[in-house]
This record gives C-alpha cells, structure tokens and sequence, in this order.
C-alpha cells in the first residue's frame, strides 16, 4: 500500500521511479564503496607497495562492479513492474539470476566446443609420431644409399660420413621443427576461434562480462594466457639451443649423429649459471584498454537498459 499512498499526494511518477532507483544506488553502492576505500588505507598502512598503475587497475574494478550492480538494480525495478505480487518478482529474479550466473556462461562453452572442433595434445602427438616414423624411413633409405665419395682418403672416410649424418640428422630436424610450428599453429587459431565464439556468447550475461573485465583489468585474463605461451614458447626454443651447444642433444628427443675421438678434449659439465632464465613481462594496463572498454560499455548498456525498462515499466504500472 505505500505506492497508493505515495500518489495520494501530487507526486509525478517520474520523479518518483528517478528517486527509487538513485535511492537505491546510492543507499546500496555507498556502503559498498566506504570498506573498499577503507581496505586501500589498510594498504597503504602497511607499506604494500601500490603504484599508480595498480590503483588505476583497482579503480577499473570497482567501476565496473558498481555498473554490474546497476544492471541488476534496474532488472529486478523493471521485474518488479511487470508484477503485482512480491513473490512472483522474488522468484522470476531468481531464475534471471540463475540464467545470468550459471546457465548461460556454460552453454556459451558448450555451444562454442561443437561448433569448432579443436584437435587435443593427444591427435597432435600422435600426429607428430607417425611424421616422425617416416621421416625416419626416410633416412634410413639415405643412410643405406651412402657411398663415400671417390678419391677420398682412408683417413677421410669416417669425418665424410660423420659429415653426412649430421646433414642427414639436421634436415630431419628441420622437417620436424617445421611440422611442429604448423601443427601448433593451427590448433592454436582453433582455439582462439573457439575462445571467442564462447566468450562472444557468454558476454550475454552481465555476471560473464563482469568476470571476464575483471580478470582483464587484474592482468589474469586471456591476454596474459596468451603472453605467457608465446613467452614460454621462446624460452623453449633458447632453451634448446642452448643445450644443444652444450651436449649437442636435441631437447624435443632426437640426436645429433657424432663420432668422437680419444684426442678429443671431454666437455665440461654444465655450469648451472649459465644456463638461460625464464623471464616473463606481464602486459600493461594500457594492452587492455581497448577490450576494458568494450566490456565496461556492455555493463554501462546493461544498467542504461535496465533503468530505462524500470522507468517505463513504472510509468504503465497500475497502482490499484
């Protein structure tokens, strides 16, 4: 009874629902900002070190959880005005919330892994094996085939087919690398492909894209997975360079063919100094700027569309 109260009186129905919501907002968005600030005095007292890029990153957040509360205040407003009873709205923004929170981010997985079809490690392993197999044959039908050239010396013979094998073992790795690169890559477009399409359709949900600008503000989004691969797979390869200049073994499993001789000074161990750090540069703020903005702007629609469908809905509803 308190609306037909309220407009016993000369009251306008805009005014009115304007001051429901921003009442609502702020009554509801203050006390949640107040432990917040609060927390980044905690902070600063003891002496955790917060440059401007990290307050700049918790800013972010914070916006976008306000515009997140937003849509829902607006939701469960225009809910609200499209029924007369206070358990009938209470139930259908249960299942709103249900839909938003677990339903459609799942199925946006689900729909986008049927529709591209990503091949596993296993196919790509299996894959490089059977590649491997025959470029094995292959080599041996050279090693078979091998002559030594004529008019060379006794003396020459093993340092020519030393020589041989180690072209032999060289274009095989070649081949191999090559094979490798193109395999990865292909999974990898796959699964970009695939990430988007779940991540395009998950945006749906207002709890989906509030996670995922989240993650992105914070540096732990899909960005920084896709830094960290390409930082690693860099790594891999100095990695492997490196080990091979020193034992002359390829990391990936193969070998360089060698023959060794008495004379031959013995390596030196491996000095663990030496061997080459994993370094990884998280991307900055400003890498995500452009996708920050994008998601931000779907929560802002999102709270924009709420708050309209809330004012219009109340403007028809009747009182009575």
């Amino acid at each position: 009874g308190t609306l037909r109260l309220s407009f016993a009186n000369a009251v306008p129905r805009s005014t009115y629902i304007i001051g429901k919501l921003l009442g609502s907002f702020l009554g509801a968005g203050l006390p949640l900002l107040i432990p917040i600030l609060l927390g980044s005095l905690v902070l600063v007292a003891l002496g955790i070190p917060m440059t401007p890029d990290a307050w700049g990153r918790l800013s972010l957040v914070v916006l976008a959880g306000l515009l997140y509360f937003g849509a829902f205040l607006g939701v469960s407003v225009f809910v609200s005005t499209m029924t007369q009873r206070s358990s009938a709205s209470f139930f259908i923004l249960l299942a709103v919330w249900i839909l938003s929170v677990l339903v459609l981010p799942r199925t946006a997985v689900l729909l986008a892994g049927r529709a591209v079809d990503v091949p596993g490690v296993d196919d790509l392993n299996s894959q490089k094996g059977r590649f491997n197999i025959s470029l094995w044959e292959e080599a041996r039908k050279k090693m078979a085939n091998f002559r030594v050239p004529e008019g060379v010396a006794p003396d020459k013979m093993m340092a020519e087919f030393q020589k041989f094998m180690g072209n032999l073992g060289d274009e095989r790795e070649k081949k191999m690398n090559e094979f490798t690169v193109r395999l990865n890559e292909e999974r990898a477009n796959l699964q970009r492909v695939q990430e988007r399409l779940a991540l395009g359709l998950a945006r749906l949900s207002p709890s989906a894209v509030v996670s995922l600008v989240s993650m992105e503000i914070a540096g732990t989004g899909v960005r920084m997975q896709e830094s960290y691969v390409e930082a690693a797979e860099r790594y891999q390869k100095t990695y492997a360079e490196f080990m091979k200049q020193k034992t002359g073994m390829n990391v990936g499993g193969g070998f360089i063919f060698r023959i060794t001789t008495d004379e031959e000074e013995p390596k030196k161990p491996i000095n663990v100094l030496e061997i080459p750090a994993f370094e990884f540069q998280p991307p900055p703020l400003a890498a995500s700027l452009g996708s920050i903005a994008i998601d931000l702007g779907l929560l802002a629609l999102f709270t924009i569309v709420g708050f309209i469908g809330a004012f219009i809905g109340f403007l028809r509803y009747d009182v009575r």
